[in-house]
C-alpha cells in the first residue's frame, strides 16, 4: 500500500479538522497521484471510528449513491421512502465523503446541492469532497458555493525523499492524528457557545478580512461570512482549549486562507495573499519572498550554463536576504520559515542544473 507524505498532507488534515469541528463542507483540489482519497479516507476513518458514508461520482453515476435508493417494498405499498444506509444520509454517519465530485452528471450535481446544505437536518455530516478539477460552469456555482474550506494541492510541496523512503517502508496509508481531538471531543467544541470576548474577537478580525476583500474585488455575502464565523470561532474553541478567547488563536485565524471558492490555484493563491495581509504576516511575507525568488530561479535556469554559473552568486544573496528577512519576522523559529528555505534549496539545486524550476 502507498503511504502519502509532505507538507500537503499536514495542511489536509488541519483543513478536513477544520471542517469536522465546524460542521462545514470541505474540497480537496489537485491532479491524480498526490492521494487526495487516501489521506480522506485515512483521517474519515481514525476520527469517525469508521461512521463516515462514501460515494465515488463519474458522468453516469445516478443521484440515487448520494441520496439513497427507493425501497422497492414500500413503493408497492404506495410510499416514497429512500433506503439511506451508507449514505451522507443515514443518521449513523459522522461525516460523508464524496469523491470525484467535479465528475458528475448535471442530475448529480442537483442531488448533491440538497447533501451539501441539508435544511431537514442541522445535524447533518459536513462533506469531504476530492476533485482532480472543479466546473466553473453557471449551473453549478450554487454547489461551489456551498463550500466553506478550499485547498489546491501545491506541486510544489513534494518532498521525494520522504515519499520514497515511505514506499520502501511500506506503511499503509495513514495519516498522524496524534494531537487531534477525539470524536466526543469535536462534538462537545461543535456544543460550544461562543462567550463575549471571543464574539469581539471574530467579529473584529472578520470585519478586516471583509473589507480587505473588497478592496481586491472580492465582496464576501453572508453565507460566506457565516461559513468564516464557524470555522474561526470551532477551530479557536480547539486551539485555545476556551470558548471565549480574547485573541483569535493563529491556528484559527490561518484556516481563512482556505475560505474563499478558488476553481483554480490561481485564484486560490490570490486568496491566499488577501487572507495573509490581514491574519498572517509571516505566511504573506513568505510567499512574497518565494514568489520573487522562483521567478529569478526561472529565469537563470533558462540561461546558457556560462550566463547561469556567473548568476548563482546572486541567487545565493538573493535566498540569505529572503531568509534573514523572514527569520527576523518569525521571531521564535517557525517551521514555515525552515520549509521555505529547504524549497529554495531545492531550486538552486535544479537551476544550477539547468533544469526547469516549478
Amino acid at each position: 500500500m502507498s503511504k502519502f507524505v509532505g507538507s500537503y498532507v499536514n495542511e489536509m488534515r488541519d483543513i478536513l479538522l477544520a471542517s469536522a469541528l465546524s460542521r462545514q463542507n470541505a474540497v480537496l483540489l489537485g491532479s491524480p497521484g498526490w492521494g487526495k482519497t487516501a489521506v480522506v479516507r485515512s483521517l474519515a476513518g481514525q476520527l469517525t471510528g469508521g461512521q463516515y458514508a462514501f460515494a465515488r461520482i463519474d458522468p453516469s453515476t445516478p443521484p440515487d449513491v448520494v441520496r439513497g435508493a427507493y425501497n422497492p417494498a414500500a413503493l408497492l405499498d404506495g410510499r416514497l421512502e429512500r433506503v439511506v444506509d451508507g449514505t451522507a444520509y443515514d443518521p449513523g454517519m459522522r461525516l460523508a465523503i464524496i469523491d470525484e465530485i467535479g465528475r458528475g452528471n448535471e442530475v448529480t450535481f442537483d442531488a448533491l446541492l440538497d447533501t451539501l446544505d441539508r435544511l431537514d437536518d442541522p445535524n447533518a455530516p459536513p462533506v469531504w469532497a476530492t476533485s482532480n478539477f472543479m466546473p466553473s460552469n453557471e449551473r453549478v456555482k450554487a454547489l461551489i458555493d456551498r463550500f466553506a474550506l478550499w485547498y489546491w494541492i501545491n506541486p510544489q510541496s513534494l518532498d521525494v525523499a520522504a515519499v520514497t523512503a515511505a514506499q520502501l517502508n511500506g506503511r499503509g496509508p495513514q495519516v498522524d492524528v496524534s494531537g487531534l481531538p477525539t470524536w466526543a471531543e469535536i462534538e462537545e467544541i461543535r456544543a460550544a457557545d461562543p462567550g463575549t470576548n471571543a464574539v469581539k474577537a471574530i467579529g473584529a478580525l472578520l470585519n478586516d478580512l471583509a473589507t480587505e476583500a473588497q478592496v481586491q474585488g472580492r465582496r464576501p455575502h453572508p453565507r460566506r461570512i457565516t461559513q468564516w464565523t464557524h470555522v474561526v470561532f470551532r477551530v479557536g474553541v480547539w486551539a485555545s482549549g476556551s470558548a471565549d478567547f480574547n485573541t483569535v488563536p493563529d491556528t484559527a485565524a490561518r484556516m481563512l486562507r482556505y475560505c474563499w471558492p478558488a476553481i483554480t490555484p490561481d485564484e486560490a493563491a490570490g486568496w491566499a495573499q488577501v487572507a495573509a495581509s490581514v491574519v498572517d504576516t509571516l505566511g504573506a511575507a513568505i510567499e512574497e519572498a518565494m514568489t520573487e525568488v522562483l521567478n529569478k530561479m526561472k529565469l537563470v535556469a533558462s540561461m546558457g550554463q556560462a550566463q547561469r554559473t556567473a548568476e548563482i552568486t546572486g541567487l545565493a544573496v538573493l535566498m540569505q536576504n529572503a531568509q534573514t528577512t523572514l527569520e527576523s519576522l518569525a521571531g521564535d523559529d517557525d517551521e514555515r520559515v525552515g520549509e521555505a528555505v529547504e524549497t529554495m534549496n531545492r531550486w538552486l539545486s535544479l537551476t544550477v542544473q539547468g533544469k526547469p524550476v516549478e
